[in-house]
């Protein structure tokens, strides 16, 4: 199973469909021009962590079921000594499908009379509302665990396990109580995709940055600005996921649950055990399904945001991990209604610093005119600014007002002006390059794909 690119060399006028958060929105494309089609592979079926056969005989949910069963049964001599089982489980901005993957577990928990409980390892992100739990756990998990917020800005919760490198940086490792107990079997949930921050997710970045306080957040964060894109997207060792991996020193993950999907959502891998050895071989599949070659950069790169789009904090990641297939001075448009605006937690702060060149971003927090408290946000505006140093880049989003954007460096279009505004571009692009076709890519899942070049 690979990710795949279709190349067309068009010549009539078609409608193309992109994704937009629950809707679709079409766009209208002229001829004479070269459209590739970029998406992760699509493969569905339940495979072992480390290969991706080519049955599908086993039904998904009883295979998921009776390999993290026979993995609970492996470690049940340690589980019944620690008297209790925490689940780290993520949130609603990732696709982790946990209602698979957490109903194995507590039955397990029943059946010995051990108690469980999740903690929602959200790191910087909002709590998630009553309606956003429902939708990810199911009803009948909230009514058989009790779930837990991780308060990731009060003090209380915390608990000072050690400290770690971010760097040149020494900082304390603050990591919330519910997952520092040693008389609790700790078990950390989530899903692996190429990832802007960490190379990969997955792993201990469930603890960190998941379940960490907010300095150690910033400074983990912040220490990306240092690095070109290419140096972390899709790298599985690169000094952000070893700095992750060091919080094992402090407090081990006792059993990992990590899974891979295609993309169309669907298991291809399922990851247990050692924290480390199974995110990074969980790591190496996803750079199979996810990761497409750049081959020819587009002239024009349009791209959905799938799967998130919430807001532009989680949006951006469809903005760094699709720059590569776009050619120096080209345009990139990312489609994603940022409902929640820019984001409910970081907002504020991006708003007063507003995008910039990384150098100089990094420069205004030298300085002290970005101050310490804002280094998560100085990340994330790093990130987007080395996109938009490479290329045009215009967001489609209905939750972000036009002016508001124009005052900080973003550029919004409307989605009601989204097909008339691509079209104009391709005209603009015919009349720049000489002897060839304007060259359009076409990415689905945006926020998951990863350029290989």
């Amino acid at each position: 199973m690979r990710a795949s690119i279709e190349s067309e060399d068009r010549g009539n006028s078609m409608k193309e469909q992109i994704k937009y958060g629950d809707d679709v929105l079409e766009i209208e494309l002229p001829d004479d021009i070269i459209v590739d089609r970029v998406a992760p592979a699509s493969h569905g079926g339940a495979k072992a962590c480390h290969s991706l056969r080519d049955d599908h005989a086993e039904d998904t949910y009883e295979y998921l079921y009776g390999k993290i069963h026979q993995a609970l049964i492996h470690a049940s001599t340690r589980i019944e000594k620690c008297g209790k089982i925490v689940i780290a489980c993520d949130d609603n901005t990732r696709v982790t499908p946990v209602k698979q993957l957490v109903p194995p577990i507590i039955d397990f928990a029943d059946a010995r009379g051990i108690p469980a409980e999740i903690i929602i390892a959200g790191g910087s992100h909002r709590k998630m509302t009553r309606m956003e739990r429902e939708k990810k756990f199911d009803k009948a998990i909230m009514d058989r665990v009790e779930i837990m917020d991780h308060e990731w800005k009060e003090e209380a919760v915390f608990s000072n396990v050690g400290t770690i490198h971010a760097g040149d940086e020494s900082i304390p490792l603050l990591l919330n109580r519910i997952a520092c107990n040693h008389d609790s079997f700790l078990m950390g949930i989530g899903n692996i995709v190429p990832h802007s921050v960490a190379g990969f997710s997955g792993g201990y970045k469930i603890l960190l940055p998941g379940l960490s306080c907010e300095e150690t957040v910033r400074w983990v964060h912040y220490l990306i600005s240092k690095f070109p894109s290419e140096a972390i997207l899709g790298i599985a060792d690169n000094p952000v996921r070893r700095t992750i991996n060091s919080v094992h020193q402090h407090r081990k993950i006792d059993l990992l649950v990590n899974t891979v999907l295609d993309g169309s959502s669907r298991v291809v891998s399922l990851c247990l055990g050692n924290p480390i050895t199974a995110q990074a071989q969980g790591a190496s599949i996803s750079r199979r399904v996810h990761g497409v070659p750049v081959n020819t950069p587009g002239d024009i790169v349009i791209t959905d945001s799938v799967p998130e789009s919430v807001d532009f904090w989680v949006v951006a990641k469809a903005v760094t991990n699709t720059k590569a297939f776009t050619r120096k001075g080209g345009h990139l448009i990312v489609f994603g209604p940022c409902d929640e605006g820019l984001s409910p937690m970081h907002g504020d702060a991006l708003k007063r610093m507003g995008y910039d060149a990384p150098r100089n971003i990094r420069s205004r927090v030298k300085g002290g005119d970005i101050p310490r408290e804002f280094l998560l946000e100085a990340s994330h505006a790093c990130q987007v600014g080395e996109v938009m140093e490479h290329c045009h880049l215009h967001l489609v989003a209905s939750g972000l007002d036009v002016d508001a954007m124009a005052s900080i460096g973003l550029h919004v279009i409307t989605p009601a002006r989204a097909s008339s505004f691509v079209r104009e571009l391709i005209e603009i692009t015919r009349n720049e390059v000489t002897g060839r076709k304007p060259r359009v890519k076409i990415i689905h899942r945006g926020a998951e794909i990863l350029p290989l070049q």
